[in-house]
């Protein structure tokens, strides 16, 4: 008589562990890759931005793109927009960073503005920030990039909460997907809200993985974590980091 020879409930239960096991193992990978996708979008559409503001130097006297009173959704994000009415940018989703995510107080609604291209508008969130001194429309200290001293240290522009970042509130930068309001910076770096490659830190921030994307004056752009953000960067020429 033939023996018909199936699992055993034993074996069923190991083959299940071992499958558990291996997606353990797995998911965690594959969502660290997925991150790592994202932040190297992120860093092509910087590179994309700091081209086009190049660009629009060499033909506009050296001048930063700039923003404009009054102090508005429309106007702070006129540094970005210039450069696209004037046919620099080749396509709007340069401005969105895949990696952007909504915060506690909606800020991705403060960053959404509508563009008419052609005739057809779109709604486009507005995920980089550049520096005040630079764009203005407050405290702009450098007009032009070759009056900035030691371009490449100071910051341009990067991952933020809002779309014009002011030498006071780094927060907008160091937690670019964080949850405070654009007008007050009272919260220190959270690994919860860094925009790329959020981790923990120790108690002084130095391995802290997470942090942003940034463009300095120079255009060259670099990975720089929370603690570097914080305390390291520099705004502008009299500007002391810790």
């Amino acid at each position: 008589m033939k023996k018909n020879f199936g699992f055993t409930l034993i074996e069923l239960l190991v083959v299940i562990a071992i499958i558990a096991i291996l997606a353990g193992m797995l998911l965690p990978a594959l969502a660290k890759s997925k991150g790592k996708a994202r932040q190297t979008v992120c860093m092509s559409n910087q590179k994309q931005l700091g081209l086009s503001t190049a660009m629009y130097a060499e033909d506009y006297d050296g001048k930063f793109p700039v923003s404009v009173t009054p102090h508005s959704v429309q106007n702070h994000s006129k540094w970005l927009t210039s450069m696209h009415d004037v046919g620099y940018l080749s396509s709007m989703d340069l401005f969105s960073d895949p990696a952007d995510v909504e915060s506690s107080h909606n800020m991705i609604k403060l960053r959404k503005r509508r563009i008419l291209i052609g005739k057809k508008s779109r709604d486009v969130v507005f995920s980089y920030g550049a520096n005040e001194q630079m764009i203005g429309p407050s405290n702009q200290i450098y007009k032009k990039i070759n009056q900035v001293p030691q371009p490449d240290k100071i910051f341009f522009f990067g991952c933020a909460t809002y779309m014009v970042v002011p030498s006071w509130d780094h927060e907008r930068v160091y937690n670019a997907s964080g949850p405070h309001q654009p007008s007050s910076s009272s919260n220190p770096p959270n690994e919860l809200y860094a925009r790329h490659s959020s981790g923990k830190s120790n108690r002084a921030g130095e391995k802290s993985k997470g942090g942003s994307n940034i463009t300095f004056v120079d255009l060259h752009y670099e990975y720089k974590n929370q603690y570097f953000i914080d305390k390291k960067l520099w705004w502008f020429k009299d500007h002391k980091p810790l």
